[in-house]
């Protein structure tokens, strides 16, 4: 064909003679375009560069080793002057020439598109496939990420001794800041389910909570919260002041175990400039922090860049408010970014000074508007921050090191911007081991389809037809047959003429058991929110409010017995260990505000010998129509009762007496004749759910129980009767 070696194809040898080039096209742009910073000679990608450690480094800076701050000290550290952006010439906590080289590389980002960046930053990033798991966002795995990291100190809160600070019978108490749509909450309530409760605090609107996407972790006691000025806005001290409120009263006082924040929004065109837009933000997260978290709790939040004054000052005065602090960036962080987060631990009980005067810093700030030229430029005067030996040097190594990875990552995503052939081989090696550490189900993420019949086979509930039988109603002749010994006994007042078991599977999805047919049906109309996996056995009652022309109705759900509890069985326990149980759940469901919700109440039974406080505590109250109605009432609500529960929490054949030598309640096997005191009670002397309700005993309030003072009526049990029926059975 005429080919000669060394020489181009054609008649004049014209063909080309070198090899194709890999193509350094930059995404779907012109062929020839070039773009300033992604083809100079030296830019060469060398995974050698790149640190990669699937357990991160952390590095605590102990804050207990100094005396606390006095108020009239911290108000004198506070210095005003005009805004300052001069971002490149704030390098008193990094090296000067890290800093350029981290502006100068973001800067390349300038001249490429979203979609572009976006692209190299997937290829590029070795974590990126982990994206959001099994949860609503990515948010939900960082903190799962960093909760695994530092051995569960969120969701498993310790003292310093190593005692937990949440025990068996007790609620982990969380607030989640700056957080919409809700992904770090939706972490904690898939670990801990119905035993974290949640206080939430985010902007309205597009950064609200997203409830309804919580597909992990259900959020029924989940609760948001807006402020006084009903918008969310963090950066307004009064929203601060009623959301601190709000959170005491729903603790008892003391504060939750842990509060997280994860604020941001976009500086699209101002990524040099993040930090400094950010520092209002910064103040007011750690200032809700030391308004809400208890003493010896934790706190954890997003922040970026910390090279100005400002910052550094801020990190400070956490630091002298928690026992220790770690500022710590977790590997679902993109390493390109420069978020990080900071770790508080340990709450100091002496830091009331500094959260005092970051109110006067968050007060200050709010009133200047941000089209003020006006600023508070230093928080900290920098002789303090640089007299801290151990702080400053801190400060310094943690911008520098992060400062560092994040100019390596800066220059990966620029070489896979260039080049489109690099590819980052270890990214399902990476998901796979990070997910097993973490201890995350490597699961997608669905809605939760479970029918009631799943969900009632995984309870535990099964009805062998005991729920069938037509109920027992207190008679004349049925008080010396049922009441072998009134310690099995307990009484409790009901609100309507019908119990019913309901199962939640989460939100207002509710179904009621029906036993003749053997089915569950859906409670449309029912507006209480259940936990999935939970079955319950209790009344809708109407409760009143008020008195008179202002008096309001609403409905809610009185439990007398449960099943089970966010899937966990607790029918064989003890009625009164039932009971305990069935109050922690109800407390972790209780909201500050129900408004078209029903709230979930577990009824106080009251033992048989003690039946005649019941009567003591009724009362008169006038309904609407100024109808003089007998109603039983606490603190927040009242209601009509329609009669009394008896409820036997004792397995035959054991009975329950009380020990004339000892006072001590015991326990006697009649066949056996075995003695057992209450601390030793026997397993098998336990009455489960289902054997309470089959055993029941309903009293109803008809004419001629006694309680308008009307005479008896035959076949009737009047409440005299009753009364000295339980005499004679104390006195023998």
């Amino acid at each position: 064909m005429g080919y000669k070696s060394g020489q181009g194809l054609g008649k004049h040898a014209q063909g080309r003679v070198e090899p194709v080039e890999l193509s350094k096209q930059r995404g779907r742009r012109g062929l020839g375009l070039t773009l300033p910073g992604l083809d100079p000679a030296s830019l060469h990608w060398d995974s050698s560069y790149e640190i990669i450690n699937l357990k991160e480094e952390i590095n605590w800076l102990k804050g207990d080793l100094h005396g606390p701050l006095d108020l009239e000290t911290l108000k004198s550290w506070k210095k005003e002057g005009p805004k300052d952006m001069n971002i490149e010439k704030m390098t008193d906590f990094c090296d000067e020439k890290l800093l350029h080289n981290i502006l100068s590389g973001k800067d390349v980002f300038d001249s490429l598109t979203s979609d572009e960046i976006h692209r190299a930053r997937s290829r590029s990033n070795p974590f990126e496939t982990l994206r959001s798991g099994m949860f609503l966002n990515r948010a939900a795995l960082k903190m799962s990420n960093m909760d695994a990291r530092f051995e569960f100190m969120f969701t498993n809160p310790k003292y310093d001794n190593g005692e937990p600070m949440v025990h068996q019978n007790q609620l982990l108490y969380f607030a989640d800041v700056c957080a919409g749509p809700g992904g770090f909450s939706e972490y904690v309530l898939w670990r801990k389910k119905w035993l974290a409760k949640g206080f939430g605090f985010t902007l309205k609107g597009d950064c609200d909570f997203k409830l309804c996407d919580f597909f992990a972790g259900s959020p029924e006691t989940f609760e948001p919260f807006y402020g006084v000025k009903d918008d969310g806005n963090v950066f307004d001290p009064d929203n601060i002041r009623s959301f601190t409120d709000e959170v005491m009263k729903g603790t008892d006082g003391k504060g939750v175990h842990f509060m997280m924040a994860d604020g941001g929004f976009s500086v699209e065109g101002q990524e040099n400039y993040q930090e400094i837009l950010s520092k209002q933000l910064y103040l007011c997260q750690c200032l809700v922090a030391l308004c809400i978290v208890r003493n010896e709790g934790h706190f954890i939040c997003k922040l970026f860049d910390l090279f100005s004054p400002f910052s550094a000052g801020l990190v400070y005065l956490m630091y002298r408010s928690f026992k220790e602090i770690c500022i710590f960036k977790p590997n679902t962080s993109r390493p390109a970014n420069s978020e990080r987060y900071i770790v508080c631990k340990h709450k100091r009980h002496d830091c009331t000074p500094i959260k005092d005067y970051m109110f006067e810093l968050c007060e200050r700030l709010w009133e200047f508007n941000s089209a003020s030229t006006k600023d508070i430029t230093h928080c900290v005067p920098l002789s303090v921050l640089e007299e801290d030996d151990d702080f400053c040097n801190y400060l310094v190594d943690s911008n520098n090191r992060l400062g560092e990875r994040q100019v390596v990552n800066l220059m990966k995503i620029t070489a896979f911007c260039r080049d489109q052939n690099l590819v980052e081989d270890r990214q399902a090696e990476m998901r796979k081991n990070c997910l097993a550490l973490w201890d995350i189900p490597d699961k997608p993420r669905l809605a939760d389809r479970t029918t009631p019949e799943e969900a009632a086979r995984k309870c535990g509930f099964i009805d062998e037809g005991s729920l069938t039988t037509k109920k027992k109603l207190l008679k004349p002749d049925v008080l010396t047959k049922s009441f072998h010994s009134l310690y099995d006994w307990h009484c409790v007042p009901l609100g309507s003429p019908e119990l019913h078991i309901y199962l939640g599977l989460g939100r207002n999805k509710i179904f009621r058991w029906n036993p003749n047919g053997n089915h569950w049906t859906r409670e449309n109309q029912f507006k209480a929110e259940l936990s999935p996996g939970t079955i319950l056995y209790g009344e809708m009652v109407p409760e009143l409010i008020g008195e008179g022309r202002s008096q309001k109705k609403r409905f809610a759900l009185h439990v007398v017995d449960a099943i089970a509890l966010g899937y966990q069985n607790i029918a064989k326990m003890h009625y009164k260990d039932r009971l305990q149980r069935m109050n922690l759940y109800a407390a972790a469901l209780k909201k500050h505000e129900y408004k078209d919700k029903w709230p979930v109440r577990i009824k106080q039974p009251v033992p048989m010998e003690d039946l005649n406080d019941i009567f003591h505590s009724l009362s008169v109250r006038y309904s609407k129509s100024e109808v003089r109605q007998l109603i039983l009432e606490n603190e927040e609500y009242w209601f009509q009762p329609k009669g009394i529960l008896f409820v036997n929490s004792t397995k035959e054949p054991w009975c329950r007496f009380l020990s004339k030598t000892t006072n001590y309640h015991y326990y006697f096997h009649p066949k056996t004749k075995q003695s057992k005191f209450d601390k030793d009670r026997p397993p098998d002397a336990n009455a489960n759910t289902l054997e309470c309700i089959e055993k029941q005993i309903f009293w109803i309030w008809e004419e001629g129980v006694g309680l308008q003072k009307e005479e008896p009526v035959a076949g009737v049990v009047h409440k005299d009767d009753l009364l000295i029926f339980i005499s004679n059975k104390l006195s023998v």
